[in-house]
């Protein structure tokens, strides 16, 4: 058993699921969803992530989590996202050039982030790479909230991926997929064509901005005109339209998201709850019910470590 704590915390609540997978078989232990007593997560400073470490150390105490290795996922405005193509090359001269990618695009890339890559070689001689970066000083902050709780970080992981994948876990034919994952300051976009191509990106909308929807207001708009643009950027890209997206995190308390969405965009759209894959659990039926919440957590838990 390799016990582990998924924790995705955003500016409104933290998700926590505790458990582990083994041979194509998820056990969840624990799981619970509290209110941040942070403020404002996107300017956390030292003081915050000391507070914050400290509450999750209590919370987890009390509601008797037991695993130590961690996975946490990050939702933030400083995530930066960029494809781009590169040919065959070596290993030594394939990293340099993705280093040199990111200096080019990003300011201060080499001192002052961290970086990770994901790479589809789509026909032998061309390659996608999808750069992810994000500061290392916030690394450090959100490395402190781990250790002040007792917990041990292994892995970060974002929002948009870790959504992605929980949704793959479970739904091995469905080609492109399409999910979205809104929460309460920025909504998590990744369309994925399986082994070809990925895009990922953040929109700067989420509970916070829109609201109850009960007109195509300015935010609303903006919103839906960001999902076109990048459902057409997608297509432009593989050659692939996609006919259905799926919505996790707090998209079901805006009552006609699903709706607006379906009139304006052209497609299906139905919500993703990766908790109704599990019968036999001893999860209570309002967690199973918010199931849609928790997508990222079972991201984060059936993601693979070393």
């Amino acid at each position: 058993m390799n016990l582990k704590i998924c924790i995705d915390i955003s500016e409104e609540f933290i998700k926590i699921i505790e458990g582990w997978e083994k041979k194509g078989k998820i056990y969840i232990t624990n799981i619970e969803k509290i209110k941040n007593p942070i403020d404002n997560l996107e300017k956390i400073i030292e003081e915050d992530a000391e507070k914050l470490g400290n509450f999750l150390r209590d919370f987890l105490k009390k509601n008797k989590f037991k695993g130590k290795k961690t996975i946490l996922s990050i939702n933030d405005k400083d995530i930066y996202y960029h494809i781009f193509e590169l040919p065959n090359l070596s290993k030594e001269e394939f990293e340099n050039a993705i280093k040199l990618e990111g200096i080019q695009v990003i300011p201060d890339f080499i001192e002052n982030y961290e970086y990770d890559y994901i790479c589809f070689n789509t026909n032998n001689k061309k390659n996608v790479i999808l750069l992810i970066a994000y500061p290392k000083n916030k690394i450090a902050l959100l490395t402190k909230i781990l250790e002040k709780a007792q917990l041990k970080p292994i892995i970060m992981d974002v929002n948009g991926i870790a959504a992605l994948n929980s949704f793959l876990y479970f739904n091995q034919q469905e080609n492109p997929v399409g999910i979205l994952n809104f929460e309460f300051t920025i909504s998590n976009l990744c369309i994925y064509l399986r082994r070809k191509f990925l895009l990922i990106r953040d929109i700067q909308l989420g509970i916070k901005n829109i609201g109850e929807i009960t007109d195509l207001d300015e935010k609303i708009s903006e919103f839906l005109n960001e999902l076109k643009i990048s459902l057409q950027y997608f297509q432009n890209k593989t050659g692939k339209s996609v006919n259905k997206i799926y919505l996790t995190g707090e998209a079901k308390r805006i009552i006609s998201l699903k709706e607006i969405m379906v009139e304006n965009l052209n497609l299906s759209v139905d919500y993703y709850n990766p908790l109704l894959n599990f019968p036999d659990t001893l999860i209570s039926l309002d967690k199973t019910q918010d199931g849609i919440s928790y997508a990222v957590c079972v991201g984060l838990l059936i993601r693979k470590t070393i």
